[in-house]
Protein backbone atom coordinates (compact mmCIF):
# COMPACT_ATOMS: atom_id res chain seq x y z
CA UNK A 1 0.00 0.00 0.00
CA UNK A 2 2.88 2.08 0.79
CA UNK A 3 5.16 1.19 -2.47
CA UNK A 4 1.81 2.13 -4.23
CA UNK A 5 1.00 5.24 -2.91
CA UNK A 6 5.09 6.58 -2.81
CA UNK A 7 4.61 4.98 -6.37
CA UNK A 8 1.89 7.30 -7.25
CA UNK A 9 3.59 10.22 -6.21
CA UNK A 10 6.01 9.61 -7.95
CA UNK A 11 3.93 10.12 -11.25
CA UNK A 12 2.23 12.79 -10.41
CA UNK A 13 5.69 14.65 -9.42
CA UNK A 14 6.84 13.32 -12.34
CA UNK A 15 3.45 14.50 -14.50
CA UNK A 16 3.43 18.36 -13.05
CA UNK A 17 7.61 18.39 -13.71
CA UNK A 18 6.31 17.28 -17.47
CA UNK A 19 3.39 19.57 -17.49
CA UNK A 20 5.39 22.45 -16.00
CA UNK A 21 8.26 22.03 -18.42
CA UNK A 22 5.59 22.00 -21.72
CA UNK A 23 4.07 24.75 -20.25
CA UNK A 24 7.29 26.31 -20.18
CA UNK A 25 8.70 25.57 -23.49
CA UNK A 26 5.24 27.04 -24.91
CA UNK A 27 5.41 29.69 -22.93
CA UNK A 28 9.26 30.87 -24.45
CA UNK A 29 8.50 29.61 -27.83
CA UNK A 30 5.23 32.48 -27.34
CA UNK A 31 7.54 35.03 -25.99
CA UNK A 32 10.16 34.27 -28.88
CA UNK A 33 7.68 34.33 -31.60
CA UNK A 34 6.18 37.36 -30.75
CA UNK A 35 9.52 39.11 -29.88
CA UNK A 36 10.00 38.02 -33.85
CA UNK A 37 6.95 39.35 -34.54
CA UNK A 38 7.05 42.69 -32.84
CA UNK A 39 10.73 43.07 -34.14
CA UNK A 40 9.76 41.63 -37.92
CA UNK A 41 6.64 44.17 -37.51
CA UNK A 42 9.18 47.41 -36.46
CA UNK A 43 11.58 46.07 -39.55
CA UNK A 44 8.26 46.18 -41.64
CA UNK A 45 7.94 49.62 -40.13
CA UNK A 46 11.00 51.05 -40.41
CA UNK A 47 10.80 49.65 -44.28
CA UNK A 48 8.25 51.16 -44.55
CA UNK A 49 8.82 54.48 -43.24
CA UNK A 50 11.60 54.79 -45.57
CA UNK A 51 10.05 54.63 -48.17
CA UNK A 52 7.70 56.70 -46.96
CA UNK A 53 10.68 59.39 -46.17
CA UNK A 54 11.83 58.62 -49.65
CA UNK A 55 8.43 59.51 -51.22
CA UNK A 56 8.23 62.57 -49.07
CA UNK A 57 11.38 63.45 -50.36
CA UNK A 58 10.46 62.68 -54.25
CA UNK A 59 7.15 64.95 -53.41
CA UNK A 60 9.33 67.49 -51.77
CA UNK A 61 11.75 67.78 -54.83
CA UNK A 62 8.98 67.50 -57.37
CA UNK A 63 7.61 70.89 -54.92
CA UNK A 64 10.79 72.15 -55.06
CA UNK A 65 10.61 71.73 -59.15
CA UNK A 66 6.84 73.07 -59.24
CA UNK A 67 6.36 75.41 -56.41
CA UNK A 68 3.25 76.37 -54.80
CA UNK A 69 0.98 79.17 -56.40
CA UNK A 70 1.96 81.70 -53.90
CA UNK A 71 5.83 80.83 -54.53
CA UNK A 72 5.10 80.93 -58.04
CA UNK A 73 3.02 84.64 -58.20
CA UNK A 74 6.31 85.64 -56.62
CA UNK A 75 8.72 84.53 -58.76
CA UNK A 76 6.81 85.91 -61.73
CA UNK A 77 6.34 89.04 -60.06
CA UNK A 78 9.72 89.22 -59.47
CA UNK A 79 10.97 87.66 -62.85
CA UNK A 80 8.77 90.01 -65.01
CA UNK A 81 8.57 93.48 -64.65
CA UNK A 82 5.02 94.01 -66.05
CA UNK A 83 2.47 96.66 -64.68
CA UNK A 84 2.96 94.48 -61.61
CA UNK A 85 6.10 96.99 -61.44
CA UNK A 86 5.41 99.63 -63.66
CA UNK A 87 2.31 101.78 -62.77
CA UNK A 88 1.28 98.80 -60.39
CA UNK A 89 -1.40 100.51 -58.35
CA UNK A 90 -1.71 103.32 -60.23
CA UNK A 91 -4.59 105.56 -59.79
CA UNK A 92 -6.93 107.79 -62.21
CA UNK A 93 -6.56 111.43 -62.22
CA UNK A 94 -7.46 114.04 -64.79
CA UNK A 95 -5.94 117.04 -66.48
CA UNK A 96 -7.81 119.89 -65.97
CA UNK A 97 -8.86 122.21 -69.31
CA UNK A 98 -6.44 119.93 -71.92
CA UNK A 99 -7.50 119.09 -75.56
CA UNK A 100 -5.00 116.59 -76.58
CA UNK A 101 -5.73 116.81 -80.65
CA UNK A 102 -2.87 113.97 -81.43
CA UNK A 103 -4.76 110.15 -82.00
CA UNK A 104 -2.84 108.54 -79.43
CA UNK A 105 -1.69 109.58 -75.73
CA UNK A 106 -0.83 108.51 -72.71
CA UNK A 107 0.20 110.90 -69.33
CA UNK A 108 1.40 109.32 -66.31
CA UNK A 109 2.81 111.19 -63.11
CA UNK A 110 5.14 108.50 -61.57
CA UNK A 111 5.95 110.29 -58.16
CA UNK A 112 2.27 109.92 -57.05
CA UNK A 113 1.45 106.49 -59.87
CA UNK A 114 -1.26 108.32 -61.02
CA UNK A 115 -2.68 107.84 -64.80
CA UNK A 116 -3.71 111.49 -65.49
CA UNK A 117 -5.12 111.04 -69.22
CA UNK A 118 -5.70 108.27 -71.77
CA UNK A 119 -6.84 108.71 -75.56
CA UNK A 120 -6.60 105.38 -77.48
CA UNK A 121 -4.39 104.15 -75.46
CA UNK A 122 -4.80 100.60 -76.36
CA UNK A 123 -5.19 100.75 -79.83
CA UNK A 124 -2.67 99.88 -82.36
CA UNK A 125 -0.28 102.27 -83.85
CA UNK A 126 3.29 103.07 -85.15
CA UNK A 127 5.61 104.04 -82.88
CA UNK A 128 8.77 104.64 -85.30
CA UNK A 129 12.12 105.59 -83.59
CA UNK A 130 10.36 105.79 -80.19
CA UNK A 131 11.54 101.58 -80.69
CA UNK A 132 15.34 103.05 -80.08
CA UNK A 133 14.38 102.96 -76.40
CA UNK A 134 13.76 99.13 -75.88
CA UNK A 135 16.71 98.77 -78.27
CA UNK A 136 18.73 100.73 -76.24
CA UNK A 137 17.34 99.04 -73.16
CA UNK A 138 18.27 95.41 -73.88
CA UNK A 139 21.92 95.81 -75.34
CA UNK A 140 22.49 97.27 -71.75
CA UNK A 141 20.38 94.74 -69.72
CA UNK A 142 23.12 92.08 -72.00
CA UNK A 143 25.74 94.23 -72.51
CA UNK A 144 28.78 96.33 -70.42
CA UNK A 145 28.49 99.89 -71.14
CA UNK A 146 32.66 100.05 -71.82
CA UNK A 147 32.47 97.34 -74.76
CA UNK A 148 33.75 98.44 -77.91
CA UNK A 149 31.67 97.29 -80.56
CA UNK A 150 32.96 97.36 -84.15
CA UNK A 151 30.91 99.00 -87.12
CA UNK A 152 30.40 96.07 -89.78
CA UNK A 153 27.99 95.45 -93.09
CA UNK A 154 25.14 95.70 -90.80
CA UNK A 155 24.72 99.14 -91.48
CA UNK A 156 24.03 98.27 -95.19
CA UNK A 157 20.81 96.76 -93.80
CA UNK A 158 19.31 100.43 -92.98
CA UNK A 159 16.32 101.46 -95.32
CA UNK A 160 16.12 103.99 -97.66
CA UNK A 161 15.73 107.84 -96.39
CA UNK A 162 16.39 107.18 -92.96
CA UNK A 163 17.77 108.67 -90.21
CA UNK A 164 21.65 108.71 -89.14
CA UNK A 165 24.45 109.01 -86.95
CA UNK A 166 26.47 108.57 -89.87
CA UNK A 167 29.13 106.30 -88.33
CA UNK A 168 31.38 104.39 -90.79
CA UNK A 169 32.15 100.34 -91.68
CA UNK A 170 35.73 100.07 -89.97
CA UNK A 171 35.29 102.47 -87.22
CA UNK A 172 34.70 101.44 -83.21
CA UNK A 173 33.06 102.70 -80.74
CA UNK A 174 32.21 101.97 -76.92
CA UNK A 175 28.29 101.00 -76.72
CA UNK A 176 28.20 104.29 -74.27
CA UNK A 177 28.89 106.15 -77.62
CA UNK A 178 26.90 104.16 -79.65
CA UNK A 179 24.01 104.57 -77.39
CA UNK A 180 23.92 108.71 -78.09
CA UNK A 181 24.36 107.97 -81.61
CA UNK A 182 20.93 105.74 -81.31
CA UNK A 183 19.36 108.21 -78.81
CA UNK A 184 20.45 111.71 -79.91
CA UNK A 185 20.13 111.89 -84.04
CA UNK A 186 18.14 108.78 -84.15
CA UNK A 187 20.71 106.79 -85.65
CA UNK A 188 19.13 103.94 -87.68
CA UNK A 189 22.84 102.79 -88.38
CA UNK A 190 23.70 103.06 -84.64
CA UNK A 191 20.43 100.54 -83.93
CA UNK A 192 21.67 97.73 -86.34
CA UNK A 193 24.88 97.98 -85.18
CA UNK A 194 24.10 97.79 -81.52
CA UNK A 195 21.99 94.92 -82.33
CA UNK A 196 24.65 92.80 -84.56
CA UNK A 197 27.35 93.68 -81.41
CA UNK A 198 24.77 92.55 -78.99
CA UNK A 199 24.11 89.25 -80.28
CA UNK A 200 27.56 88.51 -81.02
CA UNK A 201 28.97 89.51 -77.60
CA UNK A 202 26.40 86.91 -76.21
CA UNK A 203 26.23 84.39 -78.85
CA UNK A 204 29.40 84.50 -80.64
CA UNK A 205 30.62 86.00 -84.13
CA UNK A 206 29.25 82.88 -86.33
CA UNK A 207 26.11 84.97 -87.26
CA UNK A 208 24.68 86.58 -90.42
CA UNK A 209 24.09 89.97 -90.10
CA UNK A 210 20.58 88.86 -90.13
CA UNK A 211 20.57 85.78 -87.87
CA UNK A 212 22.55 88.88 -85.31
CA UNK A 213 19.48 91.05 -85.75
CA UNK A 214 17.27 88.19 -85.31
CA UNK A 215 18.29 86.97 -82.17
CA UNK A 216 18.79 90.59 -80.92
CA UNK A 217 14.31 90.90 -81.85
CA UNK A 218 14.28 87.69 -79.89
CA UNK A 219 15.76 89.30 -76.75
CA UNK A 220 13.49 92.50 -77.65
CA UNK A 221 10.25 90.39 -77.65
CA UNK A 222 11.12 88.42 -74.14
CA UNK A 223 11.67 91.63 -72.06
CA UNK A 224 8.22 92.82 -73.97
CA UNK A 225 6.96 90.09 -72.53
CA UNK A 226 8.15 90.73 -68.88
CA UNK A 227 7.07 94.20 -68.65
CA UNK A 228 3.62 93.56 -70.14
CA UNK A 229 3.79 95.13 -73.25
CA UNK A 230 1.65 92.66 -74.79
CA UNK A 231 -0.14 94.40 -77.74
CA UNK A 232 3.61 95.34 -79.26
CA UNK A 233 5.63 93.37 -82.22
CA UNK A 234 8.71 95.09 -83.36
CA UNK A 235 10.48 93.63 -86.37
CA UNK A 236 13.53 95.85 -86.56
CA UNK A 237 15.45 97.29 -83.78
CA UNK A 238 15.45 100.85 -85.24
CA UNK A 239 11.98 101.60 -85.72
CA UNK A 240 11.87 101.74 -89.81
CA UNK A 241 8.00 101.22 -90.77
CA UNK A 242 7.07 97.48 -91.32
CA UNK A 243 3.10 96.85 -91.19
CA UNK A 244 4.45 94.10 -88.68
CA UNK A 245 6.12 96.36 -86.10
CA UNK A 246 3.48 98.07 -84.06
CA UNK A 247 2.56 98.86 -80.34
CA UNK A 248 0.25 100.85 -78.02
CA UNK A 249 0.35 104.24 -76.40
CA UNK A 250 -0.07 102.16 -73.27
CA UNK A 251 2.81 99.67 -74.04
CA UNK A 252 4.97 102.53 -75.15
CA UNK A 253 4.17 104.01 -71.70
CA UNK A 254 5.94 100.95 -70.25
CA UNK A 255 8.79 100.85 -72.57
CA UNK A 256 9.80 104.07 -71.51
CA UNK A 257 8.96 103.17 -67.61
CA UNK A 258 11.68 100.02 -68.88
CA UNK A 259 13.94 102.31 -71.13
CA UNK A 260 14.29 105.16 -67.75
CA UNK A 261 15.24 102.20 -65.33
CA UNK A 262 18.46 102.70 -66.81
CA UNK A 263 20.66 105.95 -65.84
CA UNK A 264 22.76 105.49 -68.77
CA UNK A 265 19.98 106.25 -71.24
CA UNK A 266 18.52 108.79 -68.94
CA UNK A 267 21.47 110.67 -69.18
CA UNK A 268 21.86 110.54 -72.53
CA UNK A 269 18.48 111.50 -73.46
CA UNK A 270 18.74 114.23 -71.17
CA UNK A 271 21.79 115.63 -73.66
CA UNK A 272 21.70 118.13 -75.86
CA UNK A 273 24.97 117.59 -78.07
CA UNK A 274 27.52 114.82 -77.34
CA UNK A 275 31.03 114.42 -79.13
CA UNK A 276 33.14 111.37 -79.13
CA UNK A 277 36.00 109.57 -81.06
CA UNK A 278 36.13 105.89 -82.47
CA UNK A 279 38.37 104.15 -81.26
CA UNK A 280 40.69 104.66 -84.13
CA UNK A 281 40.33 109.03 -83.25
CA UNK A 282 37.78 110.12 -85.44
CA UNK A 283 35.75 112.75 -83.97
CA UNK A 284 31.87 112.44 -83.95
CA UNK A 285 29.08 115.03 -82.74
CA UNK A 286 25.35 115.02 -82.52
CA UNK A 287 22.45 117.29 -81.22
CA UNK A 288 19.46 115.83 -79.59
CA UNK A 289 16.40 115.45 -81.90
CA UNK A 290 13.89 116.40 -79.23
CA UNK A 291 12.03 120.03 -80.18
CA UNK A 292 11.54 120.52 -76.64
CA UNK A 293 15.04 120.37 -75.58
CA UNK A 294 16.38 122.64 -77.74
CA UNK A 295 17.41 125.77 -76.27
CA UNK A 296 15.88 128.88 -77.32
CA UNK A 297 13.84 126.78 -80.34
CA UNK A 298 10.02 127.15 -80.80
CA UNK A 299 8.66 124.51 -78.63
CA UNK A 300 11.39 124.49 -76.18
CA UNK A 301 10.78 124.00 -72.38
CA UNK A 302 13.15 123.61 -70.05
CA UNK A 303 11.18 121.12 -67.63
CA UNK A 304 11.90 118.45 -70.09
CA UNK A 305 14.62 116.21 -69.31
CA UNK A 306 14.48 113.36 -72.10
CA UNK A 307 13.39 110.78 -73.80
CA UNK A 308 13.02 110.10 -77.97
CA UNK A 309 11.09 111.17 -81.29
CA UNK A 310 9.86 109.21 -83.86
CA UNK A 311 8.71 110.13 -87.90
CA UNK A 312 7.60 108.10 -90.48
CA UNK A 313 4.99 108.78 -93.25
CA UNK A 314 3.08 106.04 -91.61
CA UNK A 315 3.39 106.40 -88.29
CA UNK A 316 2.83 109.97 -88.09
CA UNK A 317 4.84 112.27 -85.53
CA UNK A 318 5.59 110.31 -82.51
CA UNK A 319 7.40 111.62 -78.94
CA UNK A 320 7.50 110.09 -75.57
CA UNK A 321 9.01 112.94 -73.18
CA UNK A 322 10.03 113.30 -69.34
CA UNK A 323 9.52 116.45 -67.61
CA UNK A 324 10.24 117.36 -63.95
CA UNK A 325 9.53 120.21 -61.55
CA UNK A 326 9.78 120.19 -57.86
CA UNK A 327 10.21 116.85 -57.41
CA UNK A 328 7.19 115.54 -59.44
CA UNK A 329 8.57 113.15 -62.25
CA UNK A 330 6.04 113.12 -65.45
CA UNK A 331 5.97 110.87 -68.38
CA UNK A 332 3.62 111.56 -71.80
CA UNK A 333 4.16 109.44 -74.85
CA UNK A 334 2.23 110.71 -77.91
CA UNK A 335 1.78 108.72 -81.07
CA UNK A 336 0.75 109.72 -84.72
CA UNK A 337 0.37 113.12 -84.27
CA UNK A 338 -0.55 115.09 -88.11
CA UNK A 339 2.66 117.26 -87.79
CA UNK A 340 5.21 117.82 -85.29
CA UNK A 341 3.52 121.83 -84.67
CA UNK A 342 0.25 119.41 -83.33
CA UNK A 343 2.67 116.61 -81.43
CA UNK A 344 4.35 119.30 -79.61
CA UNK A 345 1.36 121.95 -78.43
CA UNK A 346 0.27 118.80 -77.06
CA UNK A 347 2.87 117.87 -75.26
CA UNK A 348 3.37 121.26 -73.98
CA UNK A 349 -0.32 121.78 -72.78
CA UNK A 350 -0.33 118.47 -71.13
CA UNK A 351 3.13 119.73 -69.52
CA UNK A 352 1.45 123.01 -68.79
CA UNK A 353 -1.69 121.66 -66.90
CA UNK A 354 0.01 119.48 -64.70
CA UNK A 355 2.90 121.58 -63.55
CA UNK A 356 1.03 124.70 -64.11
CA UNK A 357 3.52 126.97 -66.84
CA UNK A 358 6.25 125.84 -68.95
CA UNK A 359 8.95 128.46 -68.65
CA UNK A 360 10.75 129.57 -72.03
Amino acid sequence: MNFKTETAKKILFVGVVFTTFVLFVIACVYDVTTDNEYLFNEVVDAMGDEEKSVEESSAEEIVSEEPSEEESSEEASEESKSDESFMAGATKGSLEGVYVNSPHCFVYNATDNVILYEKNAYDSCYPASVTKLLTAAVALEYVPIETVFKVGSEINMVGYNSSMAYISEGQSFTLKDLLYALLLPSGNDAAHTIAVGTSRYLYGDGMTNEEAVAKFMELCHEKLAEIGAYNTNFSGPDGYHHDDHYTTAYDMMLISLYATSFEEIVTACGTYKYYCKSVEGDSMGWLNSNPLMKEHGQYYCPLVTGLKTGSTDEAGKCLAITAEKNGKKLYIVILGAPNVDVRNTDMLEIIHSVFGYCPS
